[in-house]
């Protein structure tokens, strides 16, 4: 009765680099293999742990890395974070995100707008798929992308939100 039925998981959104998991992230990967994940959409939230990610996804299979800027952590970005996402993503198979727009969050709006946009025009560029998280700015975001989706035909797309 305890048998898993022929169904795979798939988790849409996690954070494993984050370094709460230090001590069992090889334990949380084994269970959710085990327990029929599939796949699992690693997220990372800002320049500095985008490293971390791409080694979680080399050594699992199971891992789909993501790599992004989180409108949270815009004003962490370097000079140069366009040129290394975009080497980042023109030599792995990684999708992009988290990326999007917050109106809660102390980034600029103008910021976060810019950083969004290129994020999304890369993920166009590759056609890769796409996390956006969006909080209180859905008429903003759906302006953006109604206007890239008269350029471009837009990549597979999953919003995350809370609230």
């Amino acid at each position: 009765m305890n048998e898993m039925p022929d169904i795979f998981f798939l988790d849409s959104h996690l954070h494993l680099q984050d370094p709460r998991f230090n001590d069992r992230r090889a334990v949380v990967i084994e269970k959710a293999v085990g327990a029929g994940v599939a796949r699992m959409f690693c997220n990372a939230t800002r320049q500095s742990d985008w490293q971390d990610v791409l080694v979680l996804a080399k050594n699992s299979h199971a891992i789909v890395p993501f790599i992004g800027i989180h409108p949270w952590y815009c004003d962490t970005a370097t000079r140069d974070w366009h040129q290394e996402l975009t080497e980042i993503h023109e030599t792995t198979r990684c999708a992009i995100g988290k990326t999007g727009l917050d109106r809660h969050c102390s980034c600029d709006m103008r910021l976060q707008e810019k950083l969004f946009i290129a994020q999304l025009q890369l993920a166009i560029d590759c056609q890769r798929p796409l996390v956006i998280h969006c909080l209180g700015s859905w008429g903003k975001l759906f302006d953006i992308l109604d206007s890239q989706t008269k350029q471009a035909p837009m990549p597979p797309i999953m919003v995350h939100s809370f609230g």
